[in-house]
């Protein structure tokens, strides 16, 4: 068993065919119990930090947007694009019923800052992602029947 504010890190990584391999680091947080729409769940605030590849780093601090870049010499795989990740960090929340065994809710934001190159295009683009997950139990009125009448 956690207590509250205790705390663990765990470290994934993600192959991403565009941005290469990443590796993730995400800290979690034991908050305590916390009431939600009539239910006692474990609140657990997650950290997350991405790290790009040494090559994907590279690719986007050697050339940042803005500077001026030459497309001869280069193959046609390099024209036709290169995106590095300059920044990019998470953070959550999880509730998560520990009587029935399941991840109630989840609330994330992941923030990105990325560097594009396309056709010596330079630009940066920064991303704010929110995403909610919300169990829903299911209708018991609504349940499918099983039986069949078929011949």
């Amino acid at each position: 068993p956690v207590t509250p504010g205790q705390s663990w890190q765990t470290e994934s990584t993600l192959k991403n065919p565009i941005l290469g391999q990443m590796k993730i680091v995400t800290s979690s947080r034991y908050e305590g119990t916390e009431v939600r729409n009539g239910r006692s769940l474990e609140k657990i605030a997650l950290t997350i930090q991405f790290q790009a590849d040494d090559e994907a780093q590279d690719a986007a601090e050697a050339d940042p947007p803005g500077e001026s870049s030459t497309q001869a010499g280069k193959d046609e795989e390099e024209q036709q694009g290169i995106v590095g990740i300059r920044e990019q960090s998470g953070e959550g929340m999880l509730y998560f019923d520990a009587e029935a065994g399941l991840l109630y809710e989840s609330q994330s934001q992941t923030k990105m800052k990325m560097s594009i190159d396309i056709l010596g295009q330079k630009m940066e683009q920064d991303m704010i992602m929110e995403m909610t997950m919300t169990m829903q139990e299911p209708d018991p009125s609504s349940a499918d029947s099983t039986s069949s009448s078929q011949p």
